[in-house]
C-alpha cells in the first residue's frame, strides 16, 4: 500500500547556512595567507643563504687545497642571474672563460668548479660596504674583493633579503672573518634595494 501525504524533509543545509560557512572559511583563509607567505619567503631566503655560504666555503676550501686563488663571481650585473665558483689562474679577480671553445676545461684555462642558476625573483642578494663583482680566496683562506678587475680596499659583507617586506622575514647578512670564514648574521641587516 502506498501512503499519500507530505514528502519527507531532506535534512540538508539551507543556502543561508552554506553561505555563512563559506564566509567563515574565507575569513580564516585570509588570516592564514600572510603567515604562509612569510613561511615561503623565509624558506627561499634560507635556501639561497645556505647555497651561497656553501659555495663560499667551497671556494675557500679549494683555494687552500690547490694553494691557488679561487673566486666566486655573479653571472649578471646583479646576483639575480646566479653565480659561479671558478679557479682564478691568473689571479686578476675576473673570470676568463675558456678560449678555445671546445667546452672542456684544460690546463691553462680558468675552470668553473660549480655554477648556481638564477635566483627566485622574490630573493635579492647585494653587497654591503663596498661595490664588488668577484670575491676570491687565496691559499691562506683570506678573502679579497674585486670590482671590475680592480682590488677593493674593503672586504664587503653580503646581504640576502626578500621582496616581501615583513618583520617576520628578516634579511640575512654574510660576514667574513679575517681568515675568510663566513658567518651568517640575522639581526640588524638592511634589506637589499
Amino acid at each position: 500500500m502506498v501512503a499519500f501525504g507530505r514528502p519527507a524533509l531532506n535534512g540538508g543545509f539551507s543556502l543561508i547556512e552554506l553561505l555563512i560557512v563559506v564566509v567563515i572559511m574565507g575569513i580564516l583563509l585570509s588570516m592564514a595567507a600572510l603567515p604562509f607567505q612569510e613561511l615561503l619567503a623565509n624558506q627561499r631566503l634560507r635556501s639561497v643563504t645556505s647555497d651561497l655560504v656553501a659555495d663560499l666555503a667551497l671556494a675557500r676550501a679549494e683555494a687552500i687545497k690547490r694553494s691557488s686563488r679561487v673566486g666566486i663571481a655573479r653571472t649578471t650585473a646583479d646576483w639575480t642571474g646566479g653565480w659561479l665558483v671558478f679557479d682564478d689562474l691568473n689571479r686578476d679577480g675576473t673570470f676568463d672563460p675558456e678560449t678555445d671553445g671546445d667546452g672542456l676545461c684544460e690546463a691553462g684555462e680558468e675552470c668553473v668548479i660549480i655554477s648556481r642558476p638564477a635566483l627566485n625573483e622574490t630573493v635579492r642578494v647585494c653587497g654591503v660596504g663596498a661595490a664588488f663583482d668577484v670575491l676570491t680566496f687565496g691559499a691562506d683562506g683570506a678573502v679579497r674583493a674585486y670590482n671590475g678587475g680592480a682590488l677593493s680596499a674593503v672586504v664587503p659583507s653580503i646581504a640576502v633579503s626578500s621582496t616581501l617586506v615583513s618583520p617576520g622575514v628578516p634579511a640575512r647578512g654574510l660576514e667574513f672573518s679575517p681568515s675568510g670564514r663566513v658567518t651568517v648574521v640575522t639581526s640588524g641587516v638592511a634589506a637589499c634595494p
